[in-house]
């Protein structure tokens, strides 16, 4: 695996670019310009200038480039379902799948892999546990994902319209009989009528389908930070108390290094009025991509910015977002990757890598992304 590094730095907080398919944007540098219009009402996630246009379907996009969801009232629907305290209410529920996971590498063989032992069906596991949904159905889900990434024609037809019709029939299952369980609750946001069922059935649809590749891919590569620098792995054997420190600077390189969180030119939004920023001309429809990368490695917040420094404090990264369209599971986020990291420290304080970090493979194909594997040794 070869060690990514950041795209060069912008000087200028706007640039106006070109993107891939040929239209006109205003790409936006560095994280004062960054963290300034991702609060700004005056941008939304739709283009103004087109009708929007809701499809029968939820369609299981393979790139993340889905139709844009009208975002603030639906926002509101995710942020009243996804409270801190339903967050925090499943954090005894991961402890315990962290202590059985290692249990079992633990006993297992070796040397073990960490990103198919661990990191995959822990957050397969997490997710089935914030829906309430059997782990038998969460490897189902998962498995039916794999055949629409990475099969043929006839097998991606198939997994995809066995995730669609899952979706639907579990969201219709709490519609009738409401529990005390996420979906039902992502329901019960809306009101009377349901008036984002759609944009739910898109939110679900994701979850139990790519959404879960992105948390994955965040534990295996802050387990790869930590350990293809051992120093710093054994300082947070020493000092368990800088593992929140160590999780946000993870956080803060992950878009860096992966490529994830945003599209290869920025994070997508459109301009809904005319207005002025930095001495240029905004106009209505205009694309505006947040290029959060270049904020999270900003020398003017970040000190030395590309180095991964696990006393970072304070660490303001803009991963998820910032205002009214930051990530609403930025805190399961954050508490699977404190609770994975704190289980690893305890149970493996020798925890290393069995192969050089620069031979680690690293898939990086349109329909799949992320670590095949991960072999660690004690």
């Amino acid at each position: 695996m070869a060690d990514q590094t950041a795209p060069p730095h912008q000087d200028a907080p706007l640039v106006l670019v070109t993107t891939q398919t040929g239209r006109p944007a205003w790409q936006v540098n560095g994280y004062a310009a960054v963290k300034a219009l991702s609060r700004d009402a005056r941008l939304a996630d739709a283009d103004p200038k087109l009708a929007h246009v809701r499809s029968e379907e939820p369609a299981v996009a393979l790139d993340g480039g889905e139709e844009p969801i009208d975002s603030i009232g639906w926002a509101r629907v995710l942020r009243r379902a996804f409270t801190p305290e339903r967050v925090d209410a499943l954090k005894p529920r991961i402890q315990q799948l962290v202590r059985d996971l290692l249990d079992d590498i633990a006993a297992g063989r070796r040397p073990p892999d960490l990103h198919n032992e661990f990191s995959m069906p822990l957050i397969t596991l997490v997710s089935c546990a914030l829906l309430e949904i059997s782990e038998e159905d969460g490897y189902r889900t998962r498995a039916w994902w794999q055949a629409l990434k990475t099969g043929n024609r006839a097998e991606a037809a198939e997994g995809q319209a066995a995730i669609l019709s899952y979706v639907r029939n579990l969201y219709a299952s709490r519609q009738r009989e409401p529990g005390d369980d996420f979906v039902s609750a992502l329901i019960a946001a809306q009101g009377p009528g349901a008036p984002y069922t759609e944009d739910a059935l898109k939110f679900l649809t994701s979850l139990v389908s790519k959404g879960r590749e992105t948390p994955t891919n965040a534990l295996d590569w802050g387990i790869v930070l930590l350990l293809r620098q051992p120093d710093m792995y054994r300082s947070l054997v020493r000092e368990p108390e800088l593992v929140d420190s160590a999780v946000e600077e993870v956080l803060r390189l992950f878009p860096v290094i992966s490529g994830k969180i945003q599209g290869p030119e920025g994070i997508r939004r459109f301009a809904l009025s005319d207005f002025q920023f930095h001495a240029n001309d905004i106009k209505r429809g205009d694309l505006m991509l947040l290029n959060v990368v270049a904020a999270n490695m900003d020398d003017s917040v970040f000190p030395d910015s590309e180095r991964f420094d696990i006393h970072r404090n304070p660490n303001p990264h803009l991963t998820f977002g910032f205002g009214p369209h930051s990530c609403p599971a930025a805190r399961l986020a954050r508490l699977e990757l404190l609770v994975a990291f704190a289980g690893l420290l305890e149970r493996f304080p020798t925890l290393r890598l069995s192969i050089d970090s620069a031979d680690l493979r690293y898939r990086e194909r349109p329909t799949s992304e992320g670590f095949e594997s991960l072999p660690v040794t004690w």
